[in-house]
């Protein structure tokens, strides 16, 4: 009952309440993920989320609801009126490109281009995006055209062309692929990575990088993305045209138990005359 004669006594700031529910949830919504690219979390806190929204809500039904109250006692009760068609209207659309939004998440981490052409010359390297470049070294500048050695050297200082996306299009994975113990990861890449075609250095490097970069966890689920998927979204137009082009991104999800998942038949690509190798992940 007292909770009722509560809801009552305040129920002006109820509705508030209900009415910014939308717009709170945008509103934590950004803060939540811009929070966790700051501090780079290394797992989704939902309580966080929960307690942002609730936090943003009331911060919001105060401020509203001090608004209202002044105008209405400066009679002004069009305005009034306005402020409640403008909050429905704002949390409508919010709540609308939420949902646009939610297909964006898929986040092309550290692709890595190796280039090694049959001997010393200028290659052009340019992207075809469905989606936006937010990191690149060197600049791209609406393609990279560098001088590469036989060896694999870019520019005398880069062992690869490295940048990473952020796609409009949600990613399409391959149905099968491994289930591995997180303490076995080194090992399965050691495996694994050259019989898809990397070499030493470019396994090294891969290894360098997700082994830390994955956090501890009971197993994680890998999988490749569709090349169909690559094609269409993350295209690499090359000159001179590679004679071999090897692209592997991985898709690492966390499981608590293994899945009934199906290894894929490995064919090792033959690496002949100008190979161009690019590897990246996606961290589900």
């Amino acid at each position: 009952m007292k909770i009722i004669e509560l809801l009552k006594k305040h129920k002006r700031r109820v509705l508030w309440s209900l009415l910014l529910i939308p717009l709170s949830g945008i509103l934590s919504t950004v803060l939540y993920i811009t929070s966790f690219s700051i501090f780079e979390f290394k797992k989704d806190y939902f309580l966080y989320l929960f307690i942002l929204f609730i936090s943003v809500n009331y911060g919001l039904t105060l401020l509203i609801d001090k608004i209202s109250s002044f105008f209405e006692r400066k009679g002004y009760k069009k305005i009034h009126i306005v402020i409640v068609i403008a909050l429905i209207t704002v949390g409508t659309y919010a709540s609308a490109i939420v949902i646009i939004i939610s297909d964006v998440h898929c986040s092309d981490e550290k692709p890595a281009i190796y280039l090694y052409p049959e001997s010393d010359s200028m290659i052009s390297v340019k992207l075809d995006i469905n989606g936006k470049i937010i990191k690149d070294i060197p600049p791209y500048n609406n393609g990279w055209h560098v001088f590469a050695t036989k060896d694999g050297l870019i520019d005398g200082q880069y062992d690869y062309l490295f940048y990473e996306t952020i796609q409009n299009k949600k990613v399409k994975l391959n149905d099968k692929g491994w289930i591995v113990k997180y303490p076995e990861l080194e090992e399965w890449y050691d495996i694994t990575l050259p019989k898809l075609g990397l070499n030493e250095k470019e396994t090294d490097q891969f290894k360098e990088y997700w082994l830390e970069r994955l956090p501890e966890e009971n197993y994680y689920e890998i999988r490749l993305v569709g090349e169909k998927y690559l094609e269409e979204n993350i295209k690499l137009l090359i000159k001179p045209k590679p004679d071999t082009l090897i692209r592997l991104t991985f898709y690492f999800k966390a499981v608590d138990e293994p899945t009934n998942l199906e290894e894929p038949q490995i064919k090792t690509p033959v690496r002949n005359g100008f190979t161009v190798v690019e590897w990246g992940g996606i961290l589900g």
